[in-house]
């Protein structure tokens, strides 16, 4: 196998517990997921000899709620920030190996996941969630076209960069 050309670190899962029963064993869970595989991935591929000499991209996947607050999702939104701050982290660390770390930020899209957040919420609650992204759900499409643009050379003068990607989710 050969050196990579870039990365992205794409997994997650939610969790919808307030605080008051919030255990430490699940949130040590969604921090191990959502943050530190990501985290070891970006190690890995960071070592001599993984990626290309050329130009590299890491791409990682947080949240609007790694931007904005929501109540009963506090290890969720704590994983995203942290993928936010990562972003920025290394970033700067891996500038000086032409490895370029972006992140990408989704709102609401027409997935498994997000079918499974909005089957917690009340008829009322979900339109409203609705209601919050003016341009209305998003596509699969809509994240890995993101994606693609920022492993690509288009991309090529971009780190350290978080590309919300939400419906204007985080414009209001």
């Amino acid at each position: 196998m050969g050196a990579f050309n870039g990365l992205v670190h794409c997994a997650g899962i939610p969790s919808i517990v307030p605080l008051r029963g919030l255990t430490d064993e699940m949130y040590e869970q969604v921090q191990k997921i959502n943050t530190q595989a990501g985290l070891h991935l970006a190690k890995l591929f960071s070592r001599k000899g993984m990626y290309n000499g050329g130009r590299c991209s890491i791409v990682f996947i947080s949240s609007v709620y790694g931007l904005v607050g929501s109540a009963s999702s506090v290890a969720y939104v704590v994983s995203k920030v942290a993928i936010v701050g990562l972003t920025k982290a290394l970033s700067m660390e891996f500038a000086p190996k032409n490895i370029r770390v972006n992140c990408v930020a989704p709102g609401f899209v027409k997935t498994s996941l997000g079918e499974r957040y909005t089957s917690f919420l009340d008829d009322a609650y979900s339109e409203r969630v609705g209601a919050m992204h003016p341009l209305g759900w998003g596509e699969p499409r809509d994240i890995s076209c993101a994606i693609a643009f920022l492993l690509s050379d288009a991309a090529k003068w971009i780190t350290g960069t978080v590309l919300s990607v939400d419906g204007g989710f985080t414009a209001q």
